[in-house]
């Protein structure tokens, strides 16, 4: 009795805490997940939480989803709500399913339970509880600490019997805070980690995938043991490896011919192992549409490549099975890849769980050289990644056994941007003929607007030149885009700029650079908590050529500046040759992810490089 009346004095304590406080927050997050191993393993999550809402009209937080697949099954969804002021409960066990709409995703196998906390008003607790049953104890999930709001208390707890081994892996910022603990309870082992006073989770712009970042754990099964005998599950990347080969060892059962038809007709009369490769990989890109479709075990398993071939559409698994088969067809060597993108901040030996991996690719060899192979990026060049998957580890499969292989960083010299400018000073006006070439990633971008925005062309071409100088009035005389070639894109255009110099006392004062890549990259050193991702390595290589009016002559030319780091650097020299100034602008960056303790670093070289772009020439009468 004494026990029932502390609970209930605790309860009222907290509740008038929570009345004076002006902040939503939740107060705990937690679930509890047991395995059980009795002839077969039985995994299920208990969910639930309490958060305080101090107004009622942040409606967004008033409506939970509970997601799920074919894999697993939500059961028991309840909720309900406590009005502080009053005291009172009100219940609601009622909710709605429905179909997922995930982005990029044609179809899928989710599906969310949705409900709705009722009578809620400023200042509530609104209190939610689940069952989540998985039916495939190799697909377990990911507990985050974090959330968009403050958590008092994230708590994860494992319960499993001792013939049971599981793995985990930390990640994200902040695992420090985690505090770990495991108890025996008889024939059961209690793995807990529990985060407290966790801030709320802000997006920034540019920020590296939230696997990166925010803290969380990812747990799954190594072994268990039944009879006596240990079964192997995951713990390491060949046993990962292994489950992955079982889903691929029986597709293209059925008649391929078309498939190999093609292939010969693609590659018939081409010497070159390259250029057979080329062949392929380009009229796939070209023929076959990405369609993401996650179905089940589709969700897993490459569809049969003569299906992909009639459909002609397929998601990663098809089009990189199509391109695998139509290689080997060729008569070339090459293997279905796992990968996991640049979202998910993972390795193999730090995470050997399908969780490691959302995407799939082919592995080309060549002469002793591996080439990774998208076909999902519509505008790829061949022999290129896709940016998304740059740096990321590899697991190339060869039958029974893998390797894994990191894809290399294309180099920012293979996405430079040619400009050449042939400029003239007339009054404070300059007029002249640009001529720019866009290559790798840089190209694939362009060529992906234009594919998907082609009523918008001319803008497209305009932008790509003028992002960082909206003055410059342009227009196009000229393009050229061959998407599945690696030959630069390239324009012409004529250029006008009015008011870009100032005549005073006889003397004109003109800013030579037009073009200001990276201006606008100055980090806020003191608001920015993480880190910030670029695309890709780039390289601005801009030269201007500029006539000098007739009756001036050169009285000042800025002097060259050099400045780099190993993040990146710029290169600005100025010349006269003859009645005409060269002056070259080289620019770029040399990394992926600028982390927070370079910060200062990258702006020292940003401020130097803004400062040399307000550097002026002036001119004289003769």
């Amino acid at each position: 009795m004494k026990q029932k009346l502390l609970c209930v004095l605790f309860l009222l304590l907290s509740l008038n805490f929570w009345g004076q406080n002006t902040k939503s927050k939740y107060v705990y997050y937690n679930e509890y997940v047991t395995i059980k191993n009795d002839r077969k393993l039985k995994v299920e999550n208990t969910v639930s939480y309490s958060k305080f809402l101090a107004k009622a009209k942040e409606r967004q937080h008033t409506v939970e989803s509970v997601s799920y697949d074919s894999f697993s099954e939500i059961n028991g969804l309840t909720a309900n709500t406590t009005v502080v002021a009053t005291n009172k409960n009100y219940s609601n066990s009622e909710s709605v399913t429905s179909d997922v709409f995930l982005d990029n995703i044609f179809h899928s196998d989710y599906k969310k339970k949705t409900i709705h906390f009722v009578n809620v008003q400023d200042n509530s607790l609104l209190n939610l509880k689940y069952k989540k049953e998985y039916f495939e104890p190799k697909l377990l999930d990911g507990f985050y600490f974090q959330n968009t709001m403050e958590v008092e208390s994230a708590k994860l707890t494992i319960k499993c019997p001792k013939s049971v081994e599981i793995g985990y892996s930390l990640f994200g910022y902040d695992r420090d805070k985690i505090v770990f603990n495991k108890v025996e309870e008889g024939d059961a082992i209690i793995y807990t980690w529990e985060m407290k006073n966790i801030p709320a989770f802000e997006r920034e712009e540019d920020m590296p995938g939230t696997s990166y970042v925010v803290p969380h754990i990812v747990y799954y099964i190594n072994n268990f043991t039944i009879n006596g005998a240990k079964q192997q599950m995951l713990g390491n990347t060949d046993n990962l490896y292994s489950w992955y080969r079982s889903l691929v060892k029986d597709i293209n059962k059925s008649n391929q011919s078309e498939v190999k038809a093609k292939a010969e007709e693609l590659t018939k009369g081409i010497t070159s192992d390259y250029d057979k490769a080329k062949a392929i990989f380009n009229w796939v890109q070209e023929n076959l549409h990405y369609v993401a479709y996650e179905n089940g075990m589709g969700g897993f398993v490459p569809r049969d490549a003569a299906l992909v071939f009639t459909r002609k559409y397929g998601d990663c698994k098809d089009m990189a099975n199509i391109t695998n088969e139509m290689l080997r067809y060729a008569g070339l060597k090459s293997h279905l890849t796992w990968i996991g993108t640049r979202q998910r901040n993972y390795t193999y030996k730090e995470l050997p769980s399908p969780l490691v991996d959302n995407h799939m690719i082919t592995c080309l060899e060549l002469n002793g050289k591996k080439y990774f192979l998208d076909a999902t990026g519509k505008y790829s060049q061949f022999p290129m990644p896709t940016d998304m998957i740059q740096g990321k580890e590899a697991l190339i499969g060869l039958g029974d056994s893998y390797v894994i292989e990191k894809i290399p960083v294309v180099a920012k010299n293979d996405n430079r941007i040619n400009v050449n400018a042939d400029l003239k000073i007339t009054d404070n006006t300059i007029t002249g003929k640009i001529k720019a070439d866009f290559n790798g990633f840089n190209k694939m971008r362009l060529a992906g607007l234009l594919g998907n925005h082609y009523q918008k062309e001319n803008e497209i071409w305009k932008y790509s030149l003028v992002a960082t100088n909206t003055k410059a009035e342009i227009e196009i005389v000229n393009t050229s885009i061959k998407p599945y070639d690696l030959t630069p894109a390239q324009a012409e255009y004529n250029l006008k700029l009015d008011n870009w110099g100032k005549n005073i006392d006889g003397k004109l004062i003109v800013k030579p650079i037009l073009f200001f890549p990276l201006k606008n990259a100055l980090i806020d050193v003191d608001k920015r908590k993480y880190p910030i991702e670029n695309d890709f390595e780039q390289l601005y290589a801009i030269t201007y050529n500029i006539e000098i009016p007739e009756g001036y002559q050169v009285e000042y030319l800025p002097k060259n500046n050099k400045q780099e780091n190993e993040l990146l650097g710029f290169e600005i020299s100025y010349t006269q040759q003859k009645n005409r100034l060269i002056i070259k602008q080289e620019v770029y960056s040399n990394v992926l992810l600028v982390e927070k303790e370079n910060f200062r670093k990258w702006n020292d070289i940003v401020n130097q490089l803004i400062n040399q772009y307000n550097q002026s020439i002036i001119l004289k009468k003769a």
